[in-house]
């Protein structure tokens, strides 16, 4: 009986752990969802990695760059981070409120120039 007592105990514990981490991870992923911002050009060009990333949900849902040219495109978000040299794209760094421990897990949002009509074919996010 003392056996299936500790087995119990240890088991209990394990699932209270458990519990525990999965509300964090929810709790986050809530707090993430919540910070999402209209896009605001003024705002993208000041702000810092964070407050791209709140804006970067509604910049992919309304699609605003597709069809965009480059000039516009750098009117818009301004110069990029970097540009990607794999495929013609101009890559911004945004922190879509995802966290790894305590550091934020930043996203390269790349928008993808093509490469004959030199306009934005599409925007994609990748970590």
């Amino acid at each position: 009986m003392f056996e299936v007592s500790k087995l119990n105990d240890r088991s209990r514990r394990f699932s209270l752990a458990f519990a525990a981490a999965f509300l964090l991870c929810i709790c986050l992923s809530i707090d993430a969802c919540f910070n999402n911002q209209p896009f605001n050009s003024e705002r993208w060009i000041k702000g810092d990695i964070r407050m791209r990333g709140r804006m970067v949900r509604d910049l992919r849902s309304t699609r605003l760059l597709e069809g965009k040219t480059e000039a516009e495109v750098n009117s818009l978000l301004g110069e990029p981070d970097y540009r990607s040299e794999l495929r013609p794209a101009w890559v911004y760094k945004v922190d879509i409120g995802h966290k790894f421990g305590s550091s934020p897990w930043t996203y390269d949002l790349f928008v993808i120039i093509d490469p004959f009509s030199k306009r934005v074919k599409h925007i994609a996010l990748d970590d």
